[in-house]
């Protein structure tokens, strides 16, 4: 009994701890949401400039709220007579050089907005990805993510990245579902609705957030796993591809081909179990026999092997595109999908690419051009199912 009031008093002090934590959190909040507000964590802005041939001097790289580029696209909520598209890819969809309205997915939205707008329907296409990602990161997009959003149809932009940079040292490949689980176990640690209570309604947590991807970004560049190609970025580059041992035919046991094979599979698989039809593009790329000096000099796509990396032979990359390219041929036709053989359609030149694959201006508008014929036809056939469904 004697000890009762020295609890109390513990107790009370405990409490008015908790309270004046509280009250200062809130005042935090409001002092940073008055005057220094951040936008959510999704939504990236940032003014670079470059000196690229190609490309204009000053862009504007940012992404919605949502974390998609894209002209229209303002909410998960898809609108009322709204045709909706995702472009699924890494850098080479997101394109971190050019103004969003000058990106390949912004210049189909606009042409099929002119050719389908007369009609009463709405089109919009968002671009989704990671620079230097892998296959299975959009297959875990799909799986986990695209639900959300009432996908009409998708659009797939892949290959590099698996090619090149997979299979490095100490790499193994668990299989589809593991690699998944993987990517997601992050995201896992923390239910989907509580996260998004907190950066929808937290300064607090924007900020932490931001801090933790700084660091997971300097972490990467760092180790290889991230590579960033602005302007003086790409010249380091370049200069490093040129030290790297040669390697006639790359040696690379296990093959991440594999892993390639069944990401892709898992994808167009899931797309199609969801009803959802899926445009597959091969990945194009500048490298060809007998590059000019000049081409071969804008050439930083190291390949990884269990020994480190390497620069291979210009017969052997070519190859392997092919091979990896032919493998999102016929994964398309098992599926049910629109396959646009990208790489043998672009010009294989610096006016298209200003790298081993990343488009210039020109290169994205020619893009466009290329997938539209193949595109079109499935718009129209979606929105003539629409229209007899009486669906909006």
């Amino acid at each position: 009994m004697g000890n009762r009031p020295a609890a109390v008093r513990v107790l009370r002090a405990a409490g008015w701890i908790i309270v004046n934590l509280i009250t200062a959190a809130l005042l935090t909040e409001a002092v940073l949401w008055l005057f220094f507000p951040l936008p959510p964590p999704e939504k990236y802005h940032r003014i670079l400039r470059q000196d690229l041939p190609g490309l204009k001097a000053r862009v504007l790289y940012e992404t919605n709220d949502l974390g998609f580029r894209s002209l229209s696209m303002r909410s998960a909520r898809k609108p009322e007579r709204t045709l909706r598209i995702f472009a699924l890819g890494a850098s080479t969809t997101m394109q971190i050089n050019q103004d969003t309205a000058d990106i390949w997915s912004a210049v189909i939205e606009r042409r099929l907005n002119e050719r389908f707008g007369p009609s009463g329907w709405r089109i919009e296409v968002a671009a989704w990805g990671t620079g230097g990602d892998r296959v299975f990161t959009r297959a875990r997009f799909v799986r986990e993510k695209l639900p959300e959003y009432d996908a009409d149809l998708v659009i797939t932009l892949e290959g590099i990245n698996d090619l090149c940079w997979n299979g490095g040292p100490g790499y193994s490949y668990p299989g589809p579902e593991a690699r998944i689980h993987a990517l997601g176990a992050k995201d896992r640690k923390l239910s989907k609705r509580f996260k998004r209570l907190k950066g929808r309604y937290s300064q607090i947590y924007r900020r932490l957030r931001r801090m933790q991807d700084q660091r997971e970004i300097e972490a990467s560049l760092k180790s290889g796993r991230m590579i960033r190609y602005d302007t003086d970025s790409l010249k380091g580059n370049t200069r490093n591809y040129a030290q790297l041992p040669y390697a006639k035919e790359p040696a690379r046991d296990p093959d991440p081909y594999v892993e390639f094979s069944e990401g892709m599979e898992t994808l167009l698989s899931d797309l199609k179990g969801r009803g959802i039809p899926a445009v597959v593009l091969g990945q194009p790329v500048l490298w060809k026999e007998g590059m000019s000096e000049q081409e071969a000099g804008v050439r930083w796509f190291y390949v990884d092997t269990t020994a480190g990396p390497v620069r291979p032979s210009m017969a052997w990359a070519v190859s392997e595109m092919r091979r990896y390219n032919e493998r999102q041929r016929q994964l398309a036709e098992k599926y049910g999908a629109v396959y646009v053989p990208l790489d043998e359609q672009l010009p294989k030149d610096l006016e298209t690419f200003f790298d081993d694959c990343h488009f210039t201006d020109a290169g994205n508008r020619h893009v466009a051009e290329v997938v539209l014929p193949y595109l079109e036809p499935v718009v129209a056939r979606l929105l003539e199912q629409r229209a007899s469904s009486g669906g909006s």
